[in-house]
C-alpha cells in the first residue's frame, strides 16, 4: 500500500490534572484529566477516533481522541474554572491547581472501517499525541490564581485579558475574516461632507480587520505599531492575485521602514524592532507578541461564493480548504428604540414568485427555468454560488447581495418580477477580485441633510406587441412608456415630496431643489450607506411603479450592518 507514514501537526490540548501525582500519560482518565482546552489547524479535520484492538472482544474498540473546535491555532487561553470541583466551581486565590499542554499530529492515508474489506487496511490510529515539550519530557504545571494589586509595591491595570485595541487601515481591503466596525470618530469624519470618505478608517477594538488582543496586561506599553504585509515567494501569488504564501511583520511606528526603489522594484529595510509571523497567511494562526502583552491573529479568505472556481484553478483545494458560512460572517439591526421594531421587508420565499427575489440554492427546473436558481461558470468550471443558501437568510431574508437577486434583462423580460439587471450581475460574477461583496452599514435617519440622492429605477414590466410575427418587447403600462430598469420619467421629487418643473433642466448645485441632479427619474433615500471596509460613503438606487413616492415623518434612527 501506497501510504503516508508521517503525522502533520493539527492542534493542541491542555488537561487539568486531579492534583501533582498526575502525569501526561494519565490524560485519557477522566477520574484524573479532563479536558479544559482544545485548539487546532482551521482545515475541516474535526473528531479523531483510534482503533485499539481488545483481546475480549477480538475487535478493535473505537475511542474518541480530541473533538477538534475547527476555528484556527491559539497560544492563549483563560480558565476560570475547577472542573473538578463539585458545587461552586470557581478558582479560589493562593490554591494550587495543575495542568498539562500536549501537541498532537494527524495523518490519514487512508480511512479504516473493519466492517468493510476494502478499507480494513485503512489508518487506524489517525491521532498522535506529542511525547516532547521544547525543554524536554512534557511536565505538568503548577498555576496558583492570585491578585496582582499588590505586585510592584501597587500594581493598577489599564486593560484585561481579552482586550482589543484600535486599529487603522494604511492601505488594502479584506476583514481578514472578522466582523469590522468603524469608530464614531471615523464614522463622523466620513459624514461630515465632500468627498464624503476617510483616507484612514479606525476601527473599534475587537472589530478590525487585524485581531489583535491583550493577553498580558503587566506587559502592555503605550505605543504605536505598523503591521506590513509581505509576499515571501513571487510564484506564490495566485491568478486572481490572491497570495497564497505571505507573511506580516510588526514593528513600532517611530520607526520607519525604509524604501528604496531600484529598477528591480522596491526593497524595504525594516527597523530592528521588527517581529515577523511565524506562519503564512494560510494559516489562523494565534501569535503571541509577549513583549507588549498582546497577541496578532491574522488569516487570508478565499472570495466568497466563487469556492467551485477555486477548487479547480488551486490544485483541487481553495486557500483554507474551505469557506466558512460561504464568507459571510454576520448582520446586526439597530433601533434607537429597541422596544419599537418598525422597519419590516418582504423575505425571500422559495415559491418561484415574485417574492423569490434571493436565487441562491441549488433549484433547477428545465420546465421552469425562471424559477431556477442561479449557477456561475468562470474558466469553464460551473457550480452555484450560495448552495446551502447562505445568503438567502440575512436577517431572516429581508437583506441580500446584489448578485444573488432574481433577474431580468433591459428591454427583455424574459424572466419577470426579476429585481436585478441581469448585465450588471452577470458582470460581477465574471471578476468577484473586482467586484468584491463588502461589508457595509446602513442607516435610516431623519436627519434630512444626511440623505442620499437617489435614481429611481423603474420596475414596471414590460409588454410585447400583439402581433404573433412580430412578438418583442415593449415598455408596459410606466410612467412615460419607459422600460424596466431605466431611470423612471416621472418629476423628481425634493425632501418634502413635491415634484420638480420637468421642462426645466437639472440643478448641480441646490441639494434642496426638487430637480437637484435631474429634472426626472430621483428621489431620496431617507439615510446613507458606508462601506466599511474603505470608509466610503457609497451611492445608492430606489426601485419604483408607482407615479408619486410618500415620505413619513421618520422619528426612530435604524441601523443595520452586514458583513
Amino acid at each position: 500500500t501506497n501510504c503516508n507514514k508521517y503525522y502533520e501537526f493539527l492542534g493542541y490540548q491542555v488537561f487539568q490534572l486531579k492534583d501533582a501525582t498526575v502525569s501526561v500519560t494519565d490524560i485519557h482518565d477522566p477520574e484524573l484529566a479532563r479536558e479544559v482546552f482544545q485548539c487546532d489547524v482551521k482545515d475541516g479535520v474535526t473528531q479523531l477516533v483510534n482503533f485499539t484492538w481488545s483481546d475480549a472482544l477480538h475487535a478493535n474498540v473505537p475511542m474518541e481522541m480530541v473533538n477538534g473546535s475547527n476555528k484556527g491555532i491559539q497560544h492563549t487561553l483563560r480558565i476560570t474554572e475547577d472542573v473538578f470541583a463539585t458545587g461552586d466551581k470557581r478558582l479560589i486565590n493562593n490554591k494550587s491547581y495543575y495542568f498539562v499542554a500536549i501537541a498532537y499530529g494527524f495523518n490519514m492515508f487512508k480511512k479504516y472501517d473493519q466492517l468493510n474489506g476494502d478499507n480494513i487496511d485503512g489508518q487506524k490510529e489517525p491521532y498522535k499525541a506529542g511525547r516532547k515539550s521544547v525543554a524536554g519530557s512534557i511536565q505538568s504545571i503548577e498555576v496558583r490564581p492570585h491578585k496582582y494589586e499588590p505586585r510592584n509595591n501597587g500594581t493598577v491595570l489599564h486593560c484585561q485579558y481579552g482586550d482589543g485595541v484600535e486599529v487603522t487601515r494604511l492601505e488594502g481591503l479584506g476583514t481578514g475574516d472578522n466582523y469590522l466596525k468603524l469608530t464614531q470618530v471615523t464614522h463622523d469624519e466620513i459624514m461630515a461632507g465632500p468627498p464624503w470618505k476617510t483616507q484612514y478608517p479606525k476601527y473599534q477594538p475587537k472589530y478590525g480587520p487585524v485581531n489583535i488582543k491583550i493577553v498580558d496586561p503587566l506587559n502592555v506599553v503605550e505605543d504605536e505599531f505598523i503591521i506590513r504585509f509581505d509576499t515571501t515567494e513571487n510564484n506564490m501569488i495566485f491568478t486572481n492575485g490572491f497570495i497564497k504564501k505571505g507573511k506580516w511583520c510588526i514593528y513600532k511606528a517611530s520607526e520607519e521602514a525604509q524604501i528604496v526603489r531600484d529598477s528591480t522594484g522596491d526593497i524595504i529595510t525594516f527597523p530592528s524592532s521588527t517581529i515577523w509571523s511565524d506562519s503564512t497567511f494560510l494559516f489562523n494562526n494565534e501569535q503571541l507578541i509577549l513583549e507588549y502583552g498582546f497577541t496578532i491573529k491574522f488569516v487570508q479568505v478565499d472570495i466568497p461564493m466563487k469556492k467551485s472556481y477555486l477548487d479547480t484553478i488551486r490544485d483541487a483545494k481553495p486557500v483554507n480548504d474551505y469557506i466558512e458560512n460561504n464568507g459571510f460572517i454576520g448582520a446586526n439591526f439597530y433601533f434607537s428604540d429597541s422596544s419599537n421594531y418598525w422597519l419590516f421587508s418582504l423575505p425571500d420565499d422559495d415559491d418561484c414568485s415574485a417574492f423569490d427575489w434571493i436565487r441562491a440554492g441549488t433549484t433547477k427546473d428545465d420546465n421552469e427555468p425562471k424559477c431556477n436558481d442561479y449557477p456561475m461558470t468562470v474558466m469553464d468550471v460551473s457550480g452555484y454560488p450560495d448552495e446551502f443558501e447562505i445568503y438567502e437568510d440575512i436577517l431572516s431574508g429581508m437583506w441580500g447581495p446584489f448578485v444573488l437577486c432574481s433577474k431580468d434583462y433591459y428591454g427583455h423580460s424574459h424572466q419577470f418580477y426579476g429585481i436585478g439587471y441581469s448585465d450588471a450581475i452577470s458582470g460581477i460574477f465574471s471578476d468577484f477580485t473586482k467586484y468584491r461583496i463588502p461589508g457595509v452599514d446602513i442607516y435610516i435617519t431623519k436627519d434630512r441633510n444626511k440623505w442620499t440622492r437617489c435614481p429611481v429605477i423603474e420596475m414596471c414590466e414590460n409588454d410585447t406587441t400583439d402581433a404573433p410575427d412580430d412578438h418583442k418587447e415593449i415598455p408596459g403600462p410606466s410612467q412615460g412608456n419607459t422600460y424596466k430598469f431605466a431611470m423612471r420619467r416621472a418629476p423628481s421629487i425634493d425632501k418634502d415630496g413635491n415634484f420638480a418643473d420637468t421642462t426645466q433642466p437639472g440643478n448641480l448645485s441646490n441639494t434642496e431643489a426638487p430637480n437637484y441632479i435631474f429634472s426626472r427619474g430621483m428621489g431620496w433615500f431617507p439615510g446613507y450607506a458606508i462601506d466599511v471596509e474603505t470608509g466610503h460613503r457609497l451611492n445608492m438606487a430606489c426601485y419604483g411603479i408607482l407615479h408619486k413616492i410618500l415620505l413619513m415623518d421618520l422619528e426612530i434612527l435604524s441601523w443595520a450592518e452586514s458583513m
